[in-house]
């Protein structure tokens, strides 16, 4: 079954998995305002307002959850789904001081580097919660490896990093 979604705004989708309900996940970025969000979504949709996002389409074509995630220009590039459904998603965050904190987990200071930040988010399946979200300063280039583990990479090496497991 092949479906075509129209979320109401412009960008570019880069991070998609399959839950096992076969609803696709994705995130990415938004160049418009406009993507449509569930209610009660963590950070809901306003005019003018265009961050990182990350939605639930069922196979028939169905917004099944919805919510956007940091700052104006944050960029969503790498998803990966936990076990309990929700989806943990890293990006570039282009406003870091504005960005919604919950949960950071602790970075030591000796790991930051030289670059432009990046975000760590963990939300609900209904897209309601996060149940962490924070900015990590100077680092260019995190990806998911699991939902458990991020690697962070610089030109001369790669940290990784666990990350909390979280249950609901």
């Amino acid at each position: 079954l092949l479906s075509r979604v129209t979320l109401s705004a412009r960008g570019d989708v880069s991070g998609l998995a399959i839950d096992p309900q076969d609803n696709a996940v994705f995130t990415g970025y938004l160049a418009s305002d406009g993507l449509v969000t569930t209610p009660g979504a963590w950070e809901p949709a306003r005019p003018f307002y265009a961050p990182a996002f990350a939605t639930r389409i069922s196979r028939l074509g169905e917004v099944v959850s919805s919510t956007l995630l940091g700052s104006n220009g944050d960029v969503g590039f790498s998803l990966a789904l936990a076990s309990n459904g929700d989806a943990v998603i890293s990006g570039h965050a282009a406003s870091p001081p504005t960005y919604r904190t919950v949960n950071p987990v602790p970075i030591p200071p000796d790991l930051f580097r030289e670059g432009s930040s990046s975000f760590l988010a963990r939300v609900s399946s209904d897209a309601t919660t996060a149940r962490y979200a924070f900015v990590i300063p100077d680092w260019s280039l995190v990806t998911l490896v699991s939902d458990q583990v991020a690697l962070f990479q610089t030109r001369t090496s790669l940290v990784f990093l666990t990350l909390p497991v979280v249950d609901p």
